[in-house]
């Protein structure tokens, strides 16, 4: 267990989900192991309200701290969810799992509701592992950013990626750079006209262009 506050669960189901009995149960060992602290189980067919402000399309439907699940999960599944509630790491799965189905909008939202997130974002550029949809959805979300002070407070974590070994780390930084519109960047961004590769020394040069103009 952590110092963290284990977060609450809200399951969402009806009577005819064939998947919402397993994930009672699933949910149900979580709460008597102290993995989540409050469980509360809502029938749509007694209560169509909630699905309608929930905006919930299928069930079973389940909100675990901040994260939103739709759909059979296993027990294994929702425990690394509860135990990665409020950590950056966390974030970072879940918006790889959002952006990996192609919920981009569902991915906006989340980094909108909680701007701290972004730093997953940038977790995900970073990442070597990640499949390409998902680094491409990443830089889309971060480009919706351009000139707001959230991404203007990421300009020196943008600047460490400019020192990744992958040059696509590197090029996506460089372009990034270019979107804070902050004019401290350019000693950065003047630096990787020098790199090794074409692509980088390319956005580079038009993010400076970009921030002169």
């Amino acid at each position: 267990m952590t110092d963290r506050a284990p977060p609450d669960a809200r399951l969402l189901i009806t009577s005819r989900c064939p998947n919402c009995a397993a994930m009672i149960n699933s949910l149900l060992r979580l709460l008597k192991q102290q993995a989540i602290g409050r469980l509360e189980i809502i029938n749509l067919e007694s209560h169509p309200e909630e699905g309608a402000r929930e905006q919930v399309r299928a069930v079973p439907w389940l909100r675990l701290g901040e994260f939103e699940l739709v759909g059979l999960h296993s027990l294994q599944e929702l425990t690394d969810y509860a135990e990665s509630s409020g950590t950056v790491a966390g974030w970072q799965a879940y918006l790889s799992v959002l952006l990996a189905t192609g919920n981009m909008a569902q991915a906006q939202q989340f980094v909108e509701d909680r701007p701290e997130a972004i730093t997953a974002l940038l977790a995900l550029l970073a990442d070597k592992d990640a499949e390409i949809n998902v680094r491409v959805g990443a830089v889309a979300i971060l480009e919706g950013l351009q000139g707001s002070v959230l991404l203007k407070s990421q300009a020196d974590a943008l600047i460490s990626l400019t020192a990744d070994p992958s040059p696509a780390v590197r090029a996506d930084a460089c372009h990034l750079l270019g979107l804070t519109g902050e004019r401290q960047v350019k000693p950065a961004l003047e630096k990787c006209l020098q790199d090794s590769s074409a692509e980088v020394r390319e956005i580079a040069q038009e993010s400076l262009e970009a921030l002169e103009g």
